[in-house]
């Protein structure tokens, strides 16, 4: 008998079988994507999913928000849903927060098995070209402190945070305080984005409103309270928690790590959007592949010159429709803008208006 030999072709295309379908098996069926998938802290995701498939309607055309990126910009559903009650759309939102190309991939994997769901899939993309000075760590430690907050009542933050002791963490969830007691963001509306889905997540007694107190008058949320200079008043776990978490960041990227960064992410995003795209490759849902407002972008964030334009790079499909900047000439205006991520109020309705203008546009040439 020949002696094993573990150099085998065989034997090592073999074992690499073996570690792939362990590894599928722990990644995605195990439950560890559960968690991995947006939310790692709170193991909310099969809740949202379970709301989203919820209210996919039989008699009308089914649109799939799979991020809360519209929701954050400024897109106010509430609006959309009050002011067309006959819309021939139904719109489904999915708010998972910092949703990238590889996430949505796996997601619409699961919850769209068999590519028949949904009648359009809006992607939200900030650009198709590598910015001049990205920081892939911007505008995501409120909005990871809002998923983890939102199925957080009051009473549960200190057994939580006696639970999960990590300190970015608790970071994340303090500035996820302050940044939902600025005024401007207390209608919550693009956060919680409809009556429907709220209501419905109350009625099953889940924790998804009980950390929204805040009004614009007071400031307040929960228990903490901003002053007119943006003083901490009082803190749900105590002032001087908030203080000292807040003390805590990350030195600021150099410019030219912040390219070299950003070309890594756009590089990335290219190969996870175009596995999607191949995912409903013949089939009859279109992927709508939306450009923020170019206001969104301060000087130092805009694309570099000589930068590559992803569109270009993608697999082109009679499915696929990329909507760039330009839809929302109106709004390319700082006066429409809170931050610089972050449309105000006058800047969230005409964003609303033409978010919804889009819809009809799709449902009525889908005819």
């Amino acid at each position: 008998m020949s002696r094993f030999n573990a150099k085998s072709p065989l034997i090592l295309l073999s074992l690499s079988l073996l570690a792939f379908f362990s590894l599928d098996n722990f990644i995605f069926r195990s439950g560890f994507y559960d968690t991995y998938l947006a939310d790692s802290y709170t193991g909310t995701v099969r809740l949202k999913i379970k709301y989203a498939l919820k209210h996919v309607s039989s008699q009308k055309q089914n649109i799939f928000i799979p991020s809360a990126s519209l929701m954050k910009a400024g897109l106010r559903l509430q609006d959309l849903e009050t002011n067309n009650p006959n819309a021939p759309f139904q719109v489904i939102p999915l708010l998972l927060s910092g949703t990238k190309a590889y996430t949505q991939y796996h997601l619409l994997k699961e919850i769209d098995p068999y590519r028949n769901k949904f009648q359009f899939i809006i992607i939200p993309l900030e650009s198709y070209k590598t910015l001049a000075s990205f920081d892939p760590r911007d505008d995501t430690e409120y909005e990871e402190g809002l998923e983890i907050a939102s199925f957080l009542r009051i009473k549960e933050w200190f057994s939580f945070l006696k639970e999960h002791p990590n300190r970015q963490v608790q970071y994340k969830l303090t500035q996820a305080c302050l940044f939902s007691a600025r005024p401007y963001i207390n209608d919550l509306e693009r956060f919680i984005p409809s009556q429907r889905l709220r209501n419905n997540l109350r009625t099953d007694e889940e924790k998804y409103q009980y950390f929204y107190k805040g009004s614009a008058v007071s400031k307040s949320i929960s228990g903490l309270q901003i002053g007119s200079q943006n003083e901490i008043l009082s803190c749900p776990f105590g002032k001087s928690f908030c203080h000292q978490v807040l003390k805590y960041d990350v030195p600021p990227l150099s410019i030219e790590k912040k390219q070299e960064e950003s070309e890594k992410v756009l590089a990335y995003e290219k190969t996870w959007l175009g596995k999607t795209i191949s995912l409903y490759k013949n089939t009859p849902t279109k992927l709508i592949f939306l450009q923020m407002p170019h206001a969104f972008y301060e000087t130092d964030r805009l694309p570099l010159p000589n930068a590559a334009d992803i569109r270009e790079q993608l697999p082109q499909q009679d499915n696929v429709q990329f909507i760039d900047e330009n839809y929302f000439e109106s709004l390319n205006h700082f006066e429409y803008m809170q931050d610089s991520q972050h449309l105000n109020e006058a800047g969230s309705k005409i964003f609303t208006e033409k978010l919804t203008e889009l819809f009809y546009q799709l449902t009525q040439n889908n005819k």
